[in-house]
């Protein structure tokens, strides 16, 4: 915006505005002003952030925060990961709150609750994983180190670790301060509903169907972070959160978007060099891409053709023949609260 101005441009032009003196290169005046006119410039430069503190974009940082607030948002924190260890050892010994198990790549979980293991030895406890995020949705049977020991304990094991989310990012936070700016909500409209669902943890977008099933019956169906299919718990905390703020009176279901998943099969003819499993590896990042692109919009369709273009672009393929989506030489329909997800991908080699 201010890319034209200068130190030099700034200073020139200062001096344009003095008589009587000398204002040649090296000239008292000349030397002096050159000071205030980088200063000014500097100015400037800074202005060009303002810009994006009022009117923010995802590249705006906190101001995206700060702006948010204004209007009543908050960035969601993210939730911690829990599971439950199951622990064996002597009968009667006390584990503290706070015993860490971890997993080989340092993932950390800490006891909830103190225990004490019962006549047999054996003891079950809460545990929650020490950093936000999906980072902590461990498989079972991975929490395999203590952190410090404990004596008398001979064994343990975890169940799956769920409920891991990631903190909101800006553009997931970005797009709910304008949703709220754009769209006025009131009343317990559709934008009301879309609103409080998006307040939720692990809510990334929503569909909402007013009168799905009658007068005062309204449906909500939810996608996850990065149009995922959310876990039971966040359509759980929604559902609750929302019985809590909507209209006395209204009926409201909240569901979950249904995974639609999406096998690929086709014979490749290698061009000169061609690799299969590269192929493969380029392809299924390109098919994944496609399909994210369908996810939870208006009823549309897995074209056969067109995935039939990202397998011809990929690096050794010569050509292909034998195209199917899910058995099918054909079209595959999405629904409007599907969510395609790439399942196997089976590429054979030709002759």
């Amino acid at each position: 915006m201010y890319e034209h101005i200068t130190p030099e441009s700034l200073r020139q032009e200062m001096l344009e505005n003095i008589n009587y003196w000398s204002k040649n290169e090296g000239a008292m005046v000349s030397t002096l002003l050159a000071a205030p006119a980088y200063a000014i410039w500097q100015w400037y430069t800074n202005l060009e952030a303002v810009q994006f503190m009022i009117f923010p974009d995802e590249n705006s940082g906190i101001w995206i925060d700060k702006n948010a607030a204004q209007v009543g948002i908050t960035r969601k924190e993210g939730e911690a990961a829990k599971c439950q260890m199951q622990l064996t050892g002597n009968p009667g010994i006390k584990i503290p709150a706070g015993k860490v198990f971890q997993t080989p790549g340092g993932i950390k979980f800490t006891t909830d609750q103190d225990i004490i293991l019962d006549s047999y030895g054996h003891g079950t406890v809460d545990a929650t994983c020490t950093l936000v995020g999906v980072l902590g949705n461990v498989d079972a049977e991975e929490l395999t180190i203590q952190g410090s020991m404990t004596r008398g304990l001979k064994s343990w094991t975890n169940t799956e670790a769920t409920g891991g989310i990631d903190p909101e990012t800006d553009s997931s936070l970005l797009s709910r301060y304008y949703e709220r700016l754009r769209m006025p909500a009131t009343s317990g409209n559709v934008y009301h509903y879309q609103q409080w669902a998006r307040e939720v943890p692990g809510v990334g977008a929503v569909k909402v169907y007013p009168l799905w099933d009658g007068p005062g019956t309204v449906k909500l169906v939810l996608a996850g972070d990065g149009y995922t299919v959310p876990d039971e718990e966040v359509v759980q905390a929604a559902a609750d959160y929302i019985e809590t703020v909507r209209p006395i009176g209204a009926d409201v279901t909240v569901e979950a978007a249904t995974a639609l998943t999406v096998t690929v099969a086709a014979t490749v003819t290698l061009d000169d060099g061609g690799e299969l499993e590269k192929i493969k590896t380029e392809f299924e990042v390109k098919l994944a891409e496609y399909l994210l692109s369908l996810a939870f919009s208006v009823k549309s369709e897995v074209i056969l053709t067109f995935v039939g273009h990202l397998l011809s672009e990929c690096s050794g393929v010569y050509d292909y023949a034998g195209l199917t989506l899910n058995g099918q030489a054909e079209n595959l329909t999405v629904n409007e609260t599907d969510i395609p997800i790439m399942g196997e991908v089976n590429l054979s080699e030709s002759g």
